[in-house]
């Protein structure tokens, strides 16, 4: 079993445009790339929808911050380390409410051998997506920055039920030829209990693998978060692994996780 906590982190280094000073306003909506901002600005203040992730803190220093609009949409999620941003995600809706561009920025630090590196954030890569009538991303393009311009790196495809499930992912590279397949199974609560992942790119032992999650009965804070297509963003309860415990909240969500002797406290709007 593999347990999403310990890599989310990653995730924000991979994913552009309009020279500005001033960040693109939360609510205002976008239809191309020219409406983006090229400059990273932290959104301080946000929507304060009830019951919603609001900041993760451990050993007393904040790591995490999620903000959100009227609609109660993520605009944004950054990491924090070394009380600086590190790396962050903005979301861009059109004028229908409908996701359009996610921005990453990150100062590197990921890659960096340094313990306490730092550095300024810079927009690295975006996601172009498109959407259909319920409003569910069925493909993404992402794009990297390489030499001042933006490369086409791949396309995801996106499969769901007429109830709503992602049950497919087939990615792309830039060249139209597919590397990689991800097949979801879900239990009866909706919880994605199995992924399947089939990687033409991966040596022998690698290519083909399935991972398996189980899960309790309490509220997990990051479902329908995010928008990357992983069983913490869609499952709606708490994974259960070996070395993990939660602390929950008279509402079902918890206040504190503990996985191997580390805690993470986690703060609601």
């Amino acid at each position: 079993m593999r347990y999403l906590f310990t890599c989310v982190s990653i995730l924000l280094l991979n994913a552009g445009c309009r020279e500005q000073n001033e960040v693109v306003p939360m609510d205002a909506p976008v239809a191309s790339l020219a409406d983006l901002p090229a400059t990273y600005q932290a959104f301080q203040e946000g929507a304060k929808i009830a019951g919603r992730l609001k900041r993760e803190i451990q050993n007393g220093n904040t790591t995490g911050e999620w903000r959100y609009n009227q609609r109660g949409q993520l605009v944004e999620w950054r990491i924090i380390r070394f009380n600086a941003v590190e790396s962050a995600l903005q979301y861009r809706y059109d004028v229908n409410g409908r996701l359009r561009y996610v921005q990453h920025f990150s100062n590197n630090c990921g890659y960096s051998s340094v313990f306490n590196c730092t550095g300024p954030v810079e927009w690295t890569s975006y996601d172009e997506l498109s959407t259909d009538g319920a409003g569910r991303v069925t493909e993404s393009r992402t794009y990297l920055k390489g030499n001042g311009d933006w490369d086409f790196r791949s396309k995801s495809l996106y499969d769901y039920t007429a109830q709503g499930q992602l049950t497919k992912v087939v990615r792309s590279d830039a060249q139209g030829v597919g590397t990689l397949t991800q097949t979801l199974t879900y239990d009866s609560r909706g919880n994605v209990v199995a992924v399947r992942e089939q990687n033409s790119t991966a040596t022998a032992d690698l290519s083909d693998r399935t991972f398996t999650y189980e899960y309790g009965t309490g509220r997990n804070p990051y479902f329908n978060t995010v928008h990357y297509p992983a069983a913490l963003f869609l499952s709606p309860n708490t994974q259960v692994a070996q070395g993990l415990t939660y602390e929950y909240r008279p509402d079902g969500l918890p206040g504190r996780i503990v996985q191997n002797g580390g805690a993470t406290e986690l703060e609601y709007y």
